[in-house]
């Protein structure tokens, strides 16, 4: 199931960045306080959303997705960062999240 995160999915959204930040192989230290507010930025944010891939309470992967006008009279969309847990990369959490994110940018 993939829908918009809230709130309540801070603590599965961390364990995610976290996890994130460790797969890397850049020279950086993951921080809780700063991923707590560029989440809540997203998910607050009104023309912005964290997309979640979810089955049964597990959180598989995500997709963080904004609309701006930036400089331009139509607004356009971008992708912030997509996430699928190593474990679930070979199901179709990323098709769905890709799919879900289309939909989002075209409603």
């Amino acid at each position: 199931m993939i829908r918009p995160a809230t709130q309540d999915d801070m603590p599965s959204l961390l364990n995610l960045a976290e996890g994130f930040i460790d797969e890397g192989h850049w020279d950086v230290t993951y921080d809780e306080e700063v991923a707590t507010y560029h989440y809540m930025q997203y998910i607050n944010y009104p023309t912005g959303d964290v997309l979640v891939a979810m089955e049964g309470g597990t959180l598989m992967g995500m997709v963080m997705v904004v609309q701006t006008p930036e400089f331009m009279k139509k607004p356009f969309g971008y992708v912030a960062k997509f996430y699928v847990i190593r474990r679930f990369r070979r199901a179709d959490v990323s098709r769905k999240l890709i799919a879900a994110m289309i939909d989002w940018f075209t409603q």
